[in-house]
């Protein structure tokens, strides 16, 4: 088999899940819900590595990573009006992974 890639952010870096949502996050969140693709691309470019990353830990094929992120981030768009701010926008992410 080969060998793993490094992973590039672990989640155990993150803030801690209670962690309250930044008014940057929740205006971010605001505009996935109005659909924004600004908004969209804004999230993958900060959050795309920490979660794959965190998926490489998970899944037994790295081959399904990037299926899967595409996945989460999707979930994220299709529910992003129903963030409730209880934690932090990496926290969610990670929820939906």
């Amino acid at each position: 088999a080969l060998p793993r890639p490094p992973v590039p952010e672990s989640p155990s870096r993150v803030s801690s899940p209670r962690a309250r949502p930044s008014a940057e996050e929740r205006a971010l969140v605001e505009a996935l819900a109005r659909g924004s693709r600004l908004a969209f691309l804004r999230l993958l470019a900060e959050h795309a590595a920490c979660i794959r990353g965190y998926l490489a830990q998970q899944l037994p094929s790295l081959g399904d990573v990037d299926d899967v992120a595409q996945e989460v981030f999707l979930a994220a768009l299709r529910g992003a009006a129903s963030y409730r701010g209880e934690g932090g926008l990496r926290s969610w992410l990670l929820g939906i992974a």
